[in-house]
């Protein structure tokens, strides 16, 4: 018996470690696409057409939460509580309001940008990049909804093949579009709408037959009031991790935001990464938060932040050589500010799983307040250190704001925890 139950466990953490290891396979893979093509790309881009990709990079975080609405979110936390005919039917809904709904929130967003630009005078072209910003934010959640299918059906296979065939049209485009074609920040996004839009078709073709299917119109409510509070506070997180580009880009010194934008994309390579640890982790942990087992969220929560650490030390070490490879000598000046960035992989990493389990709980409403607070006070501190110190102000500003958003969430967390745990 007991070695049935020891046979037991060994299958299910092997299947488990199968699955983990070939979803962060994909994902490196990815990377590394993207890591080989850099250099090339660094040679024919401009700091000004890194200032712009940076630039609309910043308003994607304000308006991704709010044309996603975060309905992979809701649907992730209620994926184990619903099973066949429910199952297809919130499947179904939930698609053709990333269809319509997402639209919709697009065109909106899009007018509000335009009247922003317009009232600052922004040195950024607003036409057409703000457009095809707009465009790949919506053409890109029906391929993310296939992708958390993937992930909770344990298909790691699907996963794998997927993502890989994503990543080589991608890198084919971009190669196209930037080097052959040397069509800068433009050809750049050009090249990411076209894949988008691609993997749309493909993802809709492949839920043909759940979309059909009859609306539950029963969710609105419950989906209205668990991901309002938290699209609200999610393009109140674009004050942690966009504003930063935005009030750079006052200073009318494009070249200088360019530098800045090169090396916060020398650091999200690194967040790749730890958005691999992290969407490995996350179907466990969201079922630990329904299940309300604590220790076991801890635990995993743990793991993560333990493994990003170890890669983003791993990374600062070598910055240095790694950015002199990466941008071909043409940027090595972004040196230090790509060391001081990919700080914030972690404390993001801190912040993001301490926030899971506050709106996995659906605590959606702590995680509003929380925003709503750490946002004043990033914008207090950002009002303070870019004056003062410039690109390296909005770098160590952007390592400490997401420290500030985690303490309000623990703080929040422990002042309501009898709402998590009953």
């Amino acid at each position: 018996m007991q070695m049935n139950l020891l046979k037991g466990y060994y299958q299910s953490y092997y299947a488990y470690i199968k699955n983990a290891s070939i979803y962060l396979t994909a994902t490196i893979v990815s990377s590394l696409l993207a890591v080989v093509i850099n250099p090339l790309l660094a040679l024919n881009l401009s700091a000004e057409d890194y200032a712009t990709l940076g630039y609309y990079s910043g308003y994607a975080n304000l308006f991704t939460p709010l044309i996603g609405f975060f309905i992979i979110d809701y649907y992730l936390r209620n994926r184990y509580l619903l099973k066949g005919e429910d199952l297809l039917k919130l499947k179904s809904s939930l698609l053709k309001l990333l269809i319509l709904f997402s639209g919709g929130s697009s065109i909106i967003c899009f007018c509000i940008l335009w009247v922003y630009m317009n009232t600052y005078d922004a040195s950024i072209p607003f036409w057409p990049f703000a457009l095809l910003k707009m465009a790949q934010i919506y053409t890109s959640f029906v391929y993310s909804f296939k992708l958390a299918d993937y992930k909770i059906d344990g298909n790691a296979k699907g996963f794998f093949k997927i993502s890989l065939i994503q990543a080589v049209i991608a890198t084919i485009l971009s190669i196209t579009f930037v080097v052959v074609l040397k069509w800068g920040a433009f050809g750049y996004m050009v090249g990411q709408l076209l894949v988008n839009t691609i993997f749309l078709g493909y993802c809709l073709w492949s839920y043909r037959d759940v979309i059909i299917l009859r609306n539950d119109t029963s969710i609105l409510n419950s989906l209205i009031k668990y991901s309002t509070p938290l699209a609200m506070a999610g393009a109140l997180g674009f004050f942690a991790n966009g504003y930063d580009k935005i009030y750079l880009e006052r200073n009318k010194d494009l070249y200088a935001l360019g530098i800045y934008a090169i090396a916060f994309q020398m650091s999200s390579y690194l967040n790749i990464f730890a958005t691999a640890i992290k969407s490995t982790f996350q179907p466990d942990i969201f079922k630990a938060i329904a299940e309300k087992n604590l220790r076991k969220v801890v635990k995993m929560i743990t793991l993560v932040v333990a493994f990003v650490s170890v890669v983003v030390m791993l990374f600062v070490l070598f910055c240095p050589i790694l950015i002199n490879i990466l941008t071909a000598g043409r940027y090595d000046e972004s040196t230090d500010l790509t060391r001081i960035l990919s700080l914030s992989i972690i404390t993001s990493t801190i912040y993001y799983q301490i926030s899971q389990v506050t709106y996995g709980s659906g605590l959606s409403n702590i995680t509003l307040i929380n925003k709503i607070i750490g946002s004043v006070l990033t914008v207090l501190l950002f009002s303070y250190v870019i004056p003062q110190y410039g690109a390296q102000g909005a770098a160590w500003g952007t390592v400490i704001s997401y420290l500030l958003f985690a303490l309000g969430n623990v703080i929040l967390l422990c002042i309501n925890k009898n709402k998590f745990l009953k």
